[in-house]
C-alpha cells in the first residue's frame, strides 16, 4: 500500500509523468495507492481558500469597472460556491489515490497527541499554540492500516521531514509506533524510493502501442468522454454544402466512427511482471451532429481528440483506459482536406431525426422537464449519448404509481456515470420523480 501525504499530492502535476505513474501503478494492482480521508481535506481546503481569494479579487475588479461604466450592465462572476471548489478537487486527487477513510479511535489519538505534545504534535509561536493534530492523524492512519494487515508492505510517503523524519530515523514516539513493522513499514520523502522499488522504466515501441490501439478502434466505451463532452467545436460540412465549416455542435446522434491519427510521448514501466505503457493518441472522430437549433440537422462531423491513455503491452485484455482527454477539436487543415464531400443526410435519416425530435419535445411538454437538464442527463448516460436513448430508458424505467422513491435514486444513480457532480444526480432525480405519476403516451409518426 502507498500512504500519500497531502504535501507529495500537492507537489504532483495531475497532468504529469508522476501522476500518470501513479495510475499506472493502481491500474497493473502491484500496489494500492491511497491518502488519508484528512490529507484529502487539506488539499480540497487550500484549493478552496486559494479561489475564495481570487473570486474576492475578481468581485471587487468587476465592481470598480461597473462604477467606472457610463453604459450598460458589466456582468460579474458567478456566486462564490466553495462547496463545488472543494468536490471539482476531490474528484481530480482522487483520479491519482483513494481515499483511506481513518477510524475515530486514530482522530481521538491524534487530537491527545496534540493536547500533551507528543509527536508529531508541537507548538508554534514562541510555544503559545498547540498544532499537529492533522499530521498526527495522517500518521496514525497510516500505522493503523500497517498493523491491520500484516501480510502487507506500507510505503508512507512525506516530505514533511521536521515532524517525521526523513526514513533512516524516527522521534521516539513515532519509533514507538511501529515497533515490530520496521520491515513492512517504509517512510519515504519523496516518491522516487518508492518508484525504483516498484516500476522499472522500459523501453516499448510505437508499432506496439499503435497496435493495440487499432485493436479499440471500434469499443465506444473508449469514447464515452468524447461523447459525453457537449457542446464542442467540430468540422461540419452542412447539407448542401460542399466544403466543411466550423460549427458548434451540441451532441452527436449516435456513436461517432472512430480512427487512430498519432500515437507519441510514450512512457513504459514493468510492474509486477507486466510492461505498462501510458501514451498520447489522438484520435479522428465523424458521424452525424445535431445542436439545439436543428441548425445542423444531422450534418456530417467530424472531431480530432486528442487523450492521455493507459494500457499494458503484455497484458491486452485489460484493455485500454483513458486517463484524460481535451474536448473534441475541428481538424488540422491537413485532415481536413482528406475529409469526404459527397455524404448528404439521407431522407430517411433527416425523417428519423424529426420524428425523435417530436418525441422529446413531447416528453419535455408533458412533464415540464427543464430542457437543459433533460440534455445534460442525456449526455451522461453510459450508453451512446442521444436523446432516443434517454427516452427509451425512461420508458422502460418508468415507475408504477406506487413504486418506492428510493428505487427511482437508486437506479439512476446506477446509470450516470461515475464522478458526475451531485447537483447533475439530484436533476436527474428530479427528473424521474415528475414521471413517477405520468403514464409516457408515445405519439404517433406524423
Amino acid at each position: 500500500m502507498i500512504i500519500l501525504d497531502a504535501n507529495i499530492l500537492k507537489g504532483i502535476s495531475l497532468r504529469g509523468p508522476v501522476a500518470d505513474l501513479l495510475r499506472t501503478i493502481r491500474a497493473s494492482g502491484a500496489e494500492r495507492v491511497v491518502a488519508p480521508w484528512i490529507a484529502m481535506e487539506e488539499l480540497a481546503a487550500q484549493q478552496a481558500l486559494a479561489y475564495e481569494v481570487k473570486h474576492a479579487a475578481a468581485v471587487g475588479a468587476v465592481e470598480a469597472l461597473r462604477r467606472a461604466t457610463p453604459w450598460g450592465r458589466i456582468h460579474g462572476p458567478r456566486e462564490l460556491d466553495l462547496d463545488r471548489v472543494r468536490e471539482h478537487w476531490r474528484e481530480q486527487y482522487a483520479q491519482v489515490a483513494d481515499i483511506l477513510h481513518t477510524s475515530a479511535r486514530v482522530y481521538e489519538r491524534a487530537l491527545f497527541r496534540e493536547a500533551n505534545l507528543i509527536a508529531p504534535c508541537k507548538t508554534v509561536n514562541s510555544g503559545r499554540h498547540k498544532t499537529g493534530a492533522r499530521d498526527a492523524a495522517i500518521w496514525l492512519s497510516a500505522v493503523e492500516y500497517a498493523k491491520a494487515h500484516p501480510s502487507e508492505k506500507v510505503y508512507f510517503i512525506s516530505n514533511n521531514t521536521d515532524d517525521f523524519g526523513d526514513g533512516s530515523e524516527f522521534p521516539p514516539a513515532l519509533a514507538e509506533d511501529i515497533e515490530g513493522l520496521e520491515d513492512r513499514f517504509a517512510l519515504y520523502t519523496s516518491l522516487d524510493g518508492v518508484v525504483d522499488e516498484l516500476a522499472t522504466e522500459v523501453e516499448v515501441s510505437e508499432e506496439e502501442v499503435r497496435s493495440l490501439l487499432k485493436a479499440q478502434e471500434g469499443r465506444s466505451s473508449l469514447y464515452h468522454q468524447a461523447l459525453i463532452t457537449a457542446p464542442f467545436t467540430a468540422t461540419v460540412i452542412l447539407n448542401g454544402a460542399n466544403e466543411p465549416s466550423q460549427q458548434r455542435v451540441g451532441i452527436w446522434t449516435r456513436t461517432p466512427a472512430a480512427t487512430l491519427s498519432t500515437v507519441d510521448e510514450i512512457r513504459a514501466y514493468e510492474i509486477d511482471g507486466h510492461k505498462w505503457c501510458t501514451a498520447t493518441a489522438r484520435w479522428l472522430l465523424s458521424g452525424r451532429a445535431r445542436d439545439s437549433s436543428r441548425r445542423l440537422d444531422g450534418a456530417r462531423t467530424y472531431a480530432a481528440w486528442t487523450t492521455r491513455i493507459l494500457l499494458s503491452t503484455t497484458a491486452p485484455e485489460k484493455g485500454v483506459t483513458v486517463l484524460r482527454a481535451q474536448p473534441p477539436a475541428p481538424l488540422a487543415d491537413e485532415e481536413t482536406a482528406s475529409i469526404p464531400r459527397s455524404e448528404p443526410l439521407q431522407v430517411e435519416d433527416a425523417a428519423r431525426l424529426a420524428h425523435e425530435d417530436r418525441r422529446v419535445e413531447h416528453l419535455l411538454a408533458a412533464t415540464e422537464i427543464d430542457p437543459d437538464v433533460f440534455h445534460r442527463i442525456a449526455r451522461h448516460l453510459p450508453s451512446p449519448t442521444i436523446d432516443q436513448e434517454l427516452l427509451r430508458w425512461i420508458t422502460e424505467s418508468l415507475p408504477t404509481p406506487d413504486a418506492d422513491l428510493s428505487r427511482v435514486e437508486e437506479l439512476l444513480r446506477s446509470r450516470l456515470s461515475y464522478g458526475e457532480s451531485e447537483a447533475l444526480r439530484q436533476a436527474g432525480i428530479e427528473l424521474l420523480s415528475r414521471l413517477r405519476e405520468w403514464k409516457l403516451d408515445q405519439p404517433d409518426d406524423e
